[in-house]
């Protein structure tokens, strides 16, 4: 302890012998170094760099610390030259070849800034051989086989077409400027697309023509472009192409999509046979029935018609696309063996149709699970199906007639045998049209059944002026008796004034 002291007296002593100012310059603040991970890259050809390419940096400060960086692609740097702040020492740039260039050697200059402010009077600089790289693109179908509620892929359809792709670039994403389009002929001037959209639709201006220009509705939209694509050609298959182009101009091939046969419009009535199996059968009946009452022109979807790939061959890839189509008609006459199906699909797609004022005829077969009241019932008469009483089975037999409840409408008979008839519940203000002399099952006892019977309602909407028949029987199976003429006068004549 006493050196300690004694040593501390001497340090004092020395310092009192000392001058208190401090003579001398003061060192300058020395600027800071800034380097590249390499400061020369040598590519050739197709050896050389994407545009999309990733840059590491840093720097050194002898006397202090660096707090950012700046950083440019002007070439050559002068006193004007824009600089953008950074304080990573890597990034990702995205670099934009002059419009028409696939290749060029672009100069990316860095320098550091230190806690004084003050910049590297000698940035790092680094030439990028680069090379720009077309996109791609590929259209887009719903995957065969698949649900229908979920869409098709239309090759037989009416001049209201659905395209969707997919495009990539291998430069970025933001490297893509858009797409051209154009139908049945590359050599045709092209409709411009911006690189937001992924798929269009395509209206006929004139659906009736033999040959009729097309509105483009981009994306969601139901605005449409300026343009339009010309050369659509009804009656005739068309093919859809389309390319890619990025922001250097570099174009990708033309694709192709699949080929489409478009129906010209030739009449706002259309027959919509949603049966799964003997669809040829329904067509066949619903001609020969309509022919005999003299409606000889009715335009036919088949929706679930396949192709051997299990493609869903004229069923819309959408919802909205097809509203759109049955927004084209007047009239619809909708026959199916499986409700469900028809009542989830109609209620989704017949919108712009209803608002039409349209109105329609649908005879669907209930099946034999409970659906007694469903949401997707609200654009018809039900209210719900009819259940039978505990323990029982309602039953149509060869005999069975069903009767009419309104004037004008004919008596009708059931074919064979149908363990599953299913009575309507109308909704109020909806008016009954048949009844069915249905029988209760129980084992093996038979007895007439009392209760509601009505199998064929119809309702108006008291706006648009829309009518809806419809019936719970198929009515390919009640025309033992030939009157199915008759009822289908009735109600396309009479009720919906189809002259």
């Amino acid at each position: 302890m006493k050196h300690i002291i004694a040593a501390l007296c001497v340090v004092c002593g020395v310092f009192a012998g000392c001058k208190t100012d401090i003579t001398g310059g003061a060192t300058p603040n020395r600027t800071p170094e800034t380097y590249t991970t390499v400061d020369t890259i040598i590519r050739n050809g197709n050896n050389r760099l994407s545009t999309q390419i990733g840059i590491n940096w840093w720097a050194t400060d002898p006397d202090g610390y660096v707090t950012g960086y700046e950083y440019s692609f002007e070439n050559p740097i002068t006193a004007a030259t824009i600089w953008r702040f950074t304080s990573k020492t890597d990034s990702v740039f995205l670099i934009n070849l002059p419009l028409g260039a696939d290749t060029a050697d672009i100069r990316f200059s860095v320098r550091a800034i230190d806690n004084l402010g003050e910049k590297d009077p000698t940035p790092a600089q680094l030439v990028l051989p680069l090379k720009n790289t077309a996109p791609t693109i590929a259209f887009r179908y719903i995957k065969a086989g698949g649900n229908p509620l979920a869409g098709g892929n239309v090759l037989v359809g009416f001049p209201i077409l659905r395209y969707n792709w997919t495009a990539t670039d291998a430069d970025g994403a933001a490297n893509l400027r858009g797409y051209e389009l154009t139908l049945n002929d590359t050599a045709r001037t092209p409709v411009f697309l911006g690189n937001v959209y992924s798929g269009a639709t395509l209206v006929a201006d004139n659906p009736n023509a033999t040959s009729s220009d097309c509105s483009i509705l981009a994306g969601n939209s139901n605005q449409a472009q300026p343009n339009k694509l010309q050369g659509l050609n009804l009656n005739d298959t068309n093919v859809l192409y389309i390319r890619a182009i990025d922001l250097s101009g570099a174009k990708s091939a033309y694709i192709a999509a699949k080929k489409v046969f478009v129906k010209r419009l030739t009449s706002n009535i259309v027959l919509v046979n949603a049966y799964a199996n003997g669809i040829l059968a329904i067509d066949q009946f619903y001609n020969t029935q309509l022919n005999g009452i003299g409606i000889t022109n009715v335009e036919k979807i088949q929706i679930l018609q396949k192709n051997a790939q299990f493609e869903f061959t004229q069923l819309a890839p959408d919802y909205a696309t097809q509203n759109r189509i049955f927004g084209l008609f007047k009239h619809i006459i909708w026959v199916s063996d499986d409700m469900n199906f028809s009542m989830v699909y109609a209620q989704g797609v017949l919108n712009t149709f209803f608002n039409n004022g349209g109105n329609l005829l649908m005879s669907c077969r209930p099946g034999g699970e409970d659906l007694s009241k469903s949401p997707f019932y609200e654009f018809t008469p039900i209210d719900s199906l009819q259940q039978p009483p505990a323990g029982k089975l309602f039953l149509l037999a060869d005999t069975s007639t069903i009767a009419p409840l309104a004037s004008g409408y004919p008596m009708l008979q059931n074919e064979g045998f149908l363990t599953v008839p299913r009575p309507i519940k109308l909704l109020a203000g909806c008016t009954p049209l048949l009844r069915a002399n249905i029988i209760l099952r129980d084992g093996a006892s038979f007895t007439p059944y009392t209760g509601n019977s009505v199998v064929m309602g119809i309702k108006t909407n008291g706006i648009t002026g829309s009518k809806i028949v419809f019936s719970s029987l198929q009515l390919h199976k009640i025309n033992a008796n030939n009157a199915i003429g008759t009822l289908l006068t009735k109600v396309l004549r009479g009720e919906f004034g189809i002259m």
